[in-house]
């Protein structure tokens, strides 16, 4: 406990920032806590750094990590696609309130370009919903089928560990 007092005491406020005094030995405590800590977190999720996994189970392993990556970018690309869409559904809608009249300008980079009017815009507007809606419904799939594989991918490395646990044990 001293060191943590210590620790506490060696951070001060100064020139309107907080500043922190860490000598050689409070790191070095830091340090000992962190390891302290990981090695209490490794025993209660019984990961062992001695046991070799067998190579199957490591395969399992990346693959699961791999789909949790692939779910991560497809989820990422739908609510991408769904912000569009709402862009879209707002601009369709301020679109309606406008009579034919008013000069329309759409962005191309960094360029603002007047329209034809307001039924080109508008037509332009509804395709790219229609193209963006199909695609939403595709990841939407596609986030489907990754989570199934997902749930399939963990329950069998859980398997796998619960049955080496076992046999260790034995």
């Amino acid at each position: 406990m001293h060191y943590i007092i210590n620790i506490y005491s060696n951070i001060f406020y100064k020139n309107n920032r907080w500043a922190f005094n860490l000598t050689k030995n409070t790191l070095t405590i830091i340090l000992i806590m962190i390891f302290a800590i990981t090695r209490t977190i490794n025993r209660r999720i019984k990961i062992m750094p001695d046991v070799e996994m067998s190579k199957q189970l490591q395969d399992q392993i990346n693959r699961l990590q791999q789909t949790r990556m692939q779910l991560q970018m497809i989820t990422q690309q739908r609510q991408q696609i769904e912000l569009r869409l709402r862009d879209i559904e707002e601009a369709l809608k301020e679109l309606e309130k406008t009579d034919e009249k008013t000069p329309i300008y759409k962005s191309v980079g960094a360029l603002l370009i007047k329209t034809n009017g307001k039924k080109e815009i508008a037509t332009e507007l509804k395709e790219n919903k229609e193209s963006l809606e199909l695609r939403k419904t595709t990841l939407d799939k596609q986030e489907g089928r990754t989570k199934e594989k997902l749930n399939e991918l963990q329950s069998k490395v859980q398997n796998a560990i619960s049955g080496s646990n076992e046999g260790e044990e034995s």
